[in-house]
């Protein structure tokens, strides 16, 4: 990324106090960035399994796509959807060109993008088979969960070929 870009964007996080400035050392708010027990927002936060993820080796930009899409993470299954906490059956399934809203891209970028990261094996896409402009996109749970414990078996059985070799 090019001093220009990440300008902005430690900009942008100390506006938002989730980045500190100290005498030229940066620190992220412990709100935000944990590696210890979370407090009571659980239902807020996503794990990320950091080894997992430098396994997959994937860009500056597309990680910063994924964190993007992290706030729309739906907290039973794992699905990018509009309200992560809507009941399951009321999920309302973001189309590519809402998911470029979204990370501030064009439809067509927002689907290179998308094709990279499936390619990676961080997000997973399905299409509905009554209408195929329909598709739902999940994260990788082996890589960022949001829900307490382990993925369900449908979650798992969904990802199980996209799991790191020798990752149980």
């Amino acid at each position: 990324m090019s001093k220009r870009t990440a300008r902005g964007i430690v900009a942008e996080f100390e506006a938002r106090s989730i980045l500190f400035e100290d005498g030229g050392r940066f620190t992220l708010n412990d709100r935000y960035h944990f590696r210890k027990k979370a407090n009571d927002e659980v239902d807020a936060l996503i794990k990320t399994y950091f080894t997992a993820l430098r396994a997959f080796r994937l860009t500056a930009a597309d990680l910063g796509f994924v964190y993007k899409l992290l706030p729309y993470v739906h907290y039973e299954t794992n699905l990018v959807c509009a309200d992560p906490f809507a009941p399951a059956e009321e999920i309302t399934f973001l189309s590519d060109k809402e998911i470029g809203d979204i990370v501030g891209m064009t439809e067509t970028k927002t689907k290179e993008a998308l094709g990279r990261l499936r390619k990676a094996r961080i997000i997973g896409e399905w299409i509905d088979a009554e209408d195929r402009r329909k598709k739902f996109t999940a994260l990788n749970p082996y890589v960022f969960y949001r829900k307490q414990g382990e993925p369900d078996g449908m979650l798992a059985a969904l990802f199980a070929d996209k799991r790191l070799p020798n990752d149980h």
